[in-house]
């Protein structure tokens, strides 16, 4: 995943290595385990959030990352720009009243271009379940813009359809394995 976007990886073991690490590069993208030996992942979220050109000149969302972490760990080949640009080598168009599956790539707003991976279909009409990266914690309100979590969400079909959402049906043959 890291190696397409030819990133350097930096490692920190605590909440204060972390923020020496953040003090010192431009890092787009930080992941943490929900606990440290001197603080907990809201700790990070918040140093983070208050620093407000992370992200902005980069990647700035990263549901989609999310989503392409998702197939890679599952042994699929797959890059980042491949799901950004909705690449018709690897996926086929299903509009916002398709029946959809587990694994499907949703696209909320193609404007905004948030991207979410399916887990379940309610019936058809109703609500698609889904894991989406990027998305707001209500818990964290107060920290703004960059509240962004892991989170198990919801679309309704109705709100998807509204703002032209779609859906990605990987082409899982064209994806290949290692």
């Amino acid at each position: 995943m890291f190696d397409d976007a030819d990133w350097k990886l930096f490692t920190a073991q605590t909440y204060t290595e972390g923020m020496v690490q953040l003090s010192r590069e431009l890092i787009p993208v930080v992941l943490c385990e929900c606990q440290l030996p001197d603080g907990k992942w809201t700790d990070v979220l918040s140093q983070v959030a208050r620093r407000s050109m992370l992200n902005q000149r980069d990647i700035g969302a990263w549901c989609g990352i999310f989503a392409t972490y998702c197939y890679r760990a599952s042994g699929l080949i797959i890059r980042w720009d491949d799901v950004k640009l909705q690449s018709p080598q690897y996926f086929d168009t299903l509009g916002a009243n398709a029946a959809v599956q587990k694994g499907d790539i949703g696209v909320f707003d193609p404007k905004i271009n948030h991207h979410f991976v399916v887990i379940q279909d309610a019936a058809p009409g109703s609500k698609v379940f889904s894991i989406d990266g990027n998305v707001g914690n209500p818990a964290e309100a107060t920290v703004s813009p960059w509240n962004s979590v892991i989170s198990k969400r919801f679309y309704l079909r109705a709100t998807l359809a509204g703002k032209a959402g779609r859906f990605l049906r990987p082409k899982f043959g064209a994806m290949g394995k290692p």
